[in-house]
């Protein structure tokens, strides 16, 4: 994702929020779909790590942004192709 490494600084930012949206909406979709209590809390503490990520990256920290949305779209891409 080399272009993310040049990219304009509003821009990474928004990727970022933006990512890190989509996973937590994926993840609470999983959670709605879950079939008993410990399968929820697993995809409900998952939403809970990506807002605690979300709110601990300073928005100027482009490496820590990068690695975010690196991590994240690997994770969706994953939860993609088991669950599309």
């Amino acid at each position: 994702m080399a272009h993310r490494r040049s990219a304009d600084l509003s821009l990474l930012q928004r990727t970022f929020v933006a990512v890190g949206d989509e996973l937590t909406g994926r993840y609470v979709a999983l959670h709605d779909e879950a079939r008993d209590e410990q399968e929820k809390q697993c995809w409900m503490d998952r939403v809970i790590d990506v807002r605690e990520r979300k709110r601990s990256v300073a928005a100027t920290d482009r490496e820590a942004l990068n690695r975010c949305i690196e991590e994240w779209s690997r994770t969706l891409e994953v939860l993609r192709s088991i669950a599309p």
